[in-house]
């Protein structure tokens, strides 16, 4: 079974080429291996090729540096470490030559170089030599490699093999000999703001002929599915038009029909398209050196329409640049079947000389370079982004019940990543630029559209960022140079029920929205009590049998209130200079408050005190906006297109937006006189700041390119396009992360931001598997995933389909349970013993997670001893955990250390080996340690069965 990686496969391709390259042309092979490097930089064997050809052309500097380089990467690279002693020799380093040579032959390589004798010997009589400078090789063996693919392209002939996105427009400077250009159309030249090529046909189904001719997007499919089999009969060939299509999803059309159906399509797919920049400055460039230049295309539309399409999307200069346009379904054969071959493309013909570009490495590379073009690959995302970009649009599906059913999905940023992302991505890139860049970039052209819809209608409107979550997206806005006036204001929940606390009804719905989640030192902190008051309520409240409800009788009393509410107006005043000072606030203006969101605490609380004693009206938006929805309350993801479930799900992922979007600092817990915040410290280590600065930063780099390149090619999409993309990303990295994030988000901690100190951990890995084992999934929902505030991100580290599993349960009210989420159960029987009583009691243990089961057997007293005949079904058995659970109560009792063994015996921790089918695992009587009713609950694994015929009779 082949398990390379299709990175693996394309540098042993990369390798092979040069091997074979470097016979005939060592000018090419060396380009070839500098090309791949800038796909994965730092790659030792890619490396290690380069500095063995350096040393063979006698460039020993060269050879030097990328000898370390590759040794650097991979220290036990021993072919560098040999290529290096070379170079060092020749270059007069002889004691660390002869310190390498001695490594090689004596030292902690010679094991392993051993299996090139010949060098070897090389070696050991340089070392005799004294390492003599002139006694060097004229040349090295080049890396082997296995047989090349294709032959290699004349003396004074050459194009890169591979090039990126953004190197697309340079390509013509880094050939030689290149007289003609043939280019692919779709992902080369013209880029969809759809996920998939079919996502336009959800455009197509509201057009008016397909309207008429009742083809939606489902039949659309279908149809080109049909007519390309029904081609395959009859020719053997799978290209068609689009007249076969339409014909096959409604046999009978009129000509006039098919006309006007074939037009939707060139409508729609004008819509679609966008040209990329890059691609553009190639035409031009082509131009300008007078290369002819063919489109060759593997499309169902005919070469009139696609010139049509390439005419409305390419700036006419660029478009001057086309000269032939050459589809497959005129041809009857793809690339692949031969299209380059019959389709006459210009004087140069299927020459070196001629060079094709394309993205799909089989018709655009591999299929040119069979009939001896040249070709260039043109590599849009490695295989982690591709995934990152599948798993987006699972997310966007689950979440919008209208996606690919009345709408395409639409993944506009795709262009932007190929571009600008990183083959070899770090770790906060990976989260900051590819994952949280769509979802800023989004929220802010939104937020510049709504910002611009307001001031075309009110005076005086100016965005509030509130800090410290919305930090990043204030960033975000000034990057991609937003118009509107933005500030940032210090106002957190705590301050913002400090502020509104105006009479005894608002400290009502405080104490009865509040009261019940906090402890009573924060509620007495958050109503403003004095320490003293606050040390007297306290101390009235402990001694009571219902402290909260003491703590709100005493808070109730008028000479308590009066305090509460003249606390609360002087922190109002020093509010209102805060956002004079930071602001600019004026009566008159209109202030929107921008955050992440969710149900809009802090406009509910502040929005009646500004307009009736400041004189200014409040707006609000927000990347989430859960409830109701109207022109004071938006979000760029909210209840005007998601259902409230879609809503709930990803709120769970702005707990990781909070900690990933926020400034440097703490909560704000109030006001100096001037208007100053006064910050709590958050107890954020020092090390996550580090790497969520990092993380904005590559966030804001995101923002940069993909502003830039909307810009450059047409403009920036619709907020209806963005925002595919901003949720399935968010969804995509709380409940389906990929393996470098869950290792770069496993430490990181979050405060709740009330105005305390307390922090939580986003998620534990380890907890994670150790709940699933003992509970299966529906620890999520219990007290064994409390204090951890991204649980999903445990579900997939422990497998997807619990991932998908959890999303799919909530998104569609779905119950789990014990008995419902696996029809594997476990037998087991359990003897109950008490003095001469004795009862067995059969219980079916459920599977919770990685082959274990958990089973609770019934506990009268603690006076009963309990038999588990393990050995009736088991040989060997890996018991994970035996606790007492009491009927009334949530406190859990290890008893696992008080277990007995009879007729078994121990071999590790919890591995047990049951000698034979009486073999018994036994809780004594008087360990259960509660006093009523309980539980015994065991987690246990069977590892080897017994056979049938070896179990005892039933009792």
């Amino acid at each position: 079974m082949n398990t390379m990686t299709p990175t693996e496969r394309a540098v042993r391709e990369v390798r092979q080429a040069a091997f074979e390259l470097n016979a005939t042309d060592q000018k090419q092979a060396l380009r070839m291996l500098q090309e791949a490097l800038k796909l994965q930089p730092g790659h030792a064997d890619l490396l290690g090729d380069l500095a063995a050809l350096h040393l063979q052309c006698g460039r020993h500097a060269q050879c030097i540096q990328a000898a370390s380089a590759a040794l650097a990467a991979n220290p036990l690279h021993d072919d560098s470490a040999f290529a290096l002693a070379l170079s060092l020799d020749a270059t007069g380093e002889t004691a660390r030559a002869h310190d390498l040579f001695l490594e090689l032959t004596e030292g902690t390589r010679a094991e392993r170089f051993a299996s090139q004798p010949e060098l070897v010997e090389l070696c050991r009589a340089k070392l005799q030599q004294g390492l003599d400078p002139a006694a060097a090789p004229a040349a090295v063996a080049a890396p082997v490699a296995a047989p090349a693919p294709a032959a290699a392209a004349p003396s004074g002939i050459y194009a890169p093999m591979i090039v990126r996105p953004d190197s697309m427009g340079r390509l013509l400077e880094e050939t030689e000999g290149i007289r003609a250009l043939t280019l692919d159309c779709f992902d080369t030249i013209l880029w969809r703001h759809t996920d998939h090529p079919s996502d336009v046909f959800y455009d197509l189904q509201h057009r008016p002929a397909f309207k008429a001719a009742g083809i939606d997007a489902v039949a659309r499919q279908k149809a080109d599915v049909c007519a390309r089999q029904l081609q395959l009969v009859r020719t053997g060939r799978t290209e068609v038009t689009l007249e076969q299509i339409h014909q096959a999803a409604r046999p009978g059309l009129s000509r006039e029909m098919l006309h006007w159906l074939a037009e939707d399509e060139l409508a729609a797919e004008m819509q679609a398209c966008r040209a990329h920049p890059s691609a553009v400055r190639l035409l031009r460039d082509a131009q300008r050196r007078r290369l002819p230049v063919t489109i060759v295309s593997d499309t169902y539309f005919d070469s009139a329409r696609l010139r049509r399409l390439l005419q409305h999307t390419l700036p006419a200069d660029a478009y001057a640049a086309i000269g032939n346009v050459v589809v497959s379904s005129e041809n009857g054969v793809s690339k692949q079947q031969g299209l380059f071959r019959i389709a006459g493309l210009h004087a140069h013909g299927n020459t070196p000389a001629s060079l094709h570009l394309g993205d799909n490495k089989a018709a655009d590379f591999e299929a040119p370079r069979s009939l001896g073009l040249s070709a260039t690959h043109l590599l849009h995302e490695h295989d982690v982004a591709l995934q990152r970009r599948r798993m987006a649009v699972t997310a966007v599906s689950l979440l919008d019940g209208s996606a690919r059913h009345s709408r395409a999905v639409y993944m506009p940023y795709h262009p932007v990543h190929a571009t600008h992302g990183s083959v070899a991505e770090s770790p906060p890139a990976a989260i900051g630029h590819a994952t949280l860049g769509p979802i800023l970039h989004a929220f802010a052209s939104w937020l510049e559209h709504e910002g611009a819809a307001l001031a075309d209608a009110r005076d005086k409107v100016k965005l509030v960022f509130l800090m410290r979550d919305a930090h990043l997206p204030l960033q975000t806005y000034r990057a991609i140079k937003g118009q509107l006036p933005s500030s940032a204001a210090f106002i957190s929940r705590f301050t913002a029920y400090a502020a509104s606390l105006r009479s005894l009804e608002d400290i009502d719905q405080y104490l009865a929205t509040r009261g019940p989640n906090l402890s009573l030192p924060m509620l007495a902190r958050q109503l403003l009590l004095s320490p003293e008051r606050t040390a007297e309520i306290l101390e009235q409240a402990e001694y009571s049998r219902q402290p909260l409800s003491a703590f709100t009788r005493a808070v109730r009393q008028p000479v308590v209130v009066a305090e509460i509410v003249a606390a609360s107006t002087q922190f109002r005043h020093r509010l209102r200079r805060h956002l004079e000072r930071e602001a600019d606030m004026k009566p008159g203006d209109t202030i929107v408050f921008v955050d992440i969101g969710a149900s809009g605490t802090i406009q509910r609380l502040l929005t009646p005190i500004m307009a009736e004693e400041w004189n200014v009206e409040v707006y609000g938006r927000y990347l989430l906006a859960i409830g109701s929805v109207d022109d004071r309350f938006k979000g760029l993801m909210d209840g005007s297109w998601l259902d409230s479930r879609a809503l709930n799900l990803l709120l769970t992922g702005t707990v990781l937006l909070e900690t990933l979007l926020s400034c440097e600092g703490a909560s704000t817990v109030g006001y100096a006189e001037d208007g100053t915040p006064v910050l709590e410290d958050d107890g954020v280590e020092i090390a996550q700041r580090a790497t969520v600065d990092r993380i904005q930063a590559e966030c804001l780099r995101f923002a940069t390119d993909a502003e830039a390149f909307f810009r450059r090619s047409g403009g920036v999409p619709a907020a209806t396009v963005l925002r595919d993309e901003a949720m399935g990303s968010l969804a995509r990295l709380t409940f389906f992360p990929n393996a470098t994030e869950l290792e770069l988000l496993a430490q990181f901690q979050i405060d709740i931001n009330l105005g305390t100190r307390v922090t939580r951990r986003l998620f534990d890995l380890e907890g994670g598997l150790e709940g699933l084992r003992r509970h299966g999934l529906l620890y999520v929902g219990s007290q064994h995933g409390a204090g951890r505030m991204i649980l999903p991100a445990e579900l997939r580290a422990a497998g997807l389909e619990l991932s998908l599993a959890m999303i799919t349960g909530v998104r569609f009210g779905v119950p789990i349970t014990h008995n419902g989420w696996s029809m594997r159960k476990e037998p087991l029987l359990a003897a109950l013993v008490k003095g001469e009583r004795m009862k067995y009691v059969e219980i079916e243990a459920n599977l919770t997670h990685d082959g274990f089961f958990a089973g609770m057997i019934p506990l009268p007293d603690p006076q009963w001893s309990v038999a588990l005949a393990f050995g009736r079904s088991c040989e060997w058995l890996q018991l994970h955990s035996a606790e007492i659970v009491p009927l009334a109560g949530d406190r859990e009792i290890d008893v696992k250390p008080l277990l007995v063994l009879e007729g078994a015996s121990e071999h590790a921790p919890g591995v047990i080996e049951l000698g034979n089918a009486e073999s018994l695992v036994i809780l004594p009587s008087g360990a259960s340690p509660v006093a009523g009713k309980a539980a015994l609950r065991v987690v246990f694994r069977p590892l080897t069965r017994r056979d049938a015929g070896e179990a005892p009779a039933d009792a």
